[in-house]
């Protein structure tokens, strides 16, 4: 079966608007899933897709600012979508690159953004040059096998 990205990318948003999402941030959300697909990344594309949806039940409250400074800020995430954060995140911290000649913001207790690639391209596409990192989940040493 061939479909149009297009139309994939407007199916994604309507699942996730369906789930409650905001149309904005499920704009953010499922864009980052479709360039894991067109990146040839499956398990971080359309694949992942349906565990996302699984999980979505109740939308945690917003994500905030909690610490700010004029070169850093601190946001607590409460367990809301990394990329709709890394989002803002980048926003922010290029904002305070380009006003101070660096910008630092540090995210916690976040769901995962699937793909620390795709923040790291929003800052390029800022002009600005950033490092992004993450947690990268529960280390497997600490998983429990069945």
């Amino acid at each position: 079966m061939i479909l149009k990205i297009d139309t994939i990318r407007t199916t994604l948003e309507e699942i996730l608007v369906k789930k409650g999402v905001p149309a904005e941030e499920a704009t953010i959300i499922a864009d980052e899933y479709l360039q894991g697909e067109l990146l040839g990344k499956i398990s971080h594309g359309l694949q992942a897709f349906p565990s996302l949806v699984k999980k979505l039940g109740t939308l945690p409250k917003k994500w905030v600012v909690e610490k700010e400074t004029e070169a850093m800020a601190l946001i607590e995430g409460n367990g809301y979508f990394g990329q709709v954060i890394g989002k803002e995140a980048v926003r922010l911290a290029c904002a305070k690159a380009k006003q101070q000649g660096i910008g630092f913001v540090a995210i916690k207790n976040m769901k995962t953004w699937l793909r620390p690639r795709t923040p790291a391209r929003w800052i390029a596409e800022e002009g600005c040059v950033g490092i992004v990192l993450n947690n990268g989940g529960n280390p497997w040493w600490r998983r429990s096998v069945a």
